[in-house]
């Protein structure tokens, strides 16, 4: 349904969130994000990160110069939700994704309020997908479970960290 490149699937969607973020990020290395997000992702990104020495930029991301003054030369990625939880705030993320490439960062998503079959996020440019299926995809919580998908549409080689891997194993962006 969503066109992906590969796609791993995790015991829950902070697993999936916490593999998708910690495999891009590393000590001395920040993300921006959203400072409206579910509790839980928020708690991650605010307590959990900063100990393996990730700087995390909590910012109004409907504010552009608020945006662009949190990025640097150690900024990595930006993180949001489709629709966040439980503000049910709506970005404009085709804008949020040309802002992020310009500056060569990985657009991140969490998409679990907007499943695939409700919102094509490669279409929009998001880069990397996470999700819970708790939640739509495996019936209200019938089971626990996450996914992260990978759009195929970001030179993994630009992340520092993830440059070695691609020059060994990985292919180019579709």
């Amino acid at each position: 349904v969503t066109g992906a490149h590969a796609v791993l699937a995790f015991s829950s969607g902070m697993a999936a969130i916490t593999t998708a973020i910690l495999s891009m990020v590393g000590q001395g290395d920040n993300l921006v994000t959203s400072n409206r997000l579910f509790g839980h992702s928020y708690a991650f990104f605010k307590t959990t990160l900063p100990g393996f020495g990730v700087e995390v930029r909590f910012v109004d991301l409907t504010d552009e110069v608020a945006l662009a003054g949190a990025v640097d030369e150690r900024t990595r990625l930006i993180f949001f939700e489709t629709i966040t939880n439980p503000q049910l705030e709506i970005l404009d993320i085709s804008r949020l994704a040309a802002f992020a490439h310009a500056r060569n960062l990985v657009l991140v998503g969490d998409s679990t309020t907007t499943p695939p079959n409700v919102f094509m996020a490669r279409s929009f440019g998001v880069d990397v997908e996470v999700m819970s299926t708790t939640k739509f995809i495996s019936g209200g919580a019938a089971a626990f479970g996450g996914v992260a998908i990978d759009h195929g549409t970001f030179a993994w080689e630009k992340v520092p960290a993830l440059a070695s891997w691609h020059s060994r194993f990985g292919i180019d962006a579709l």
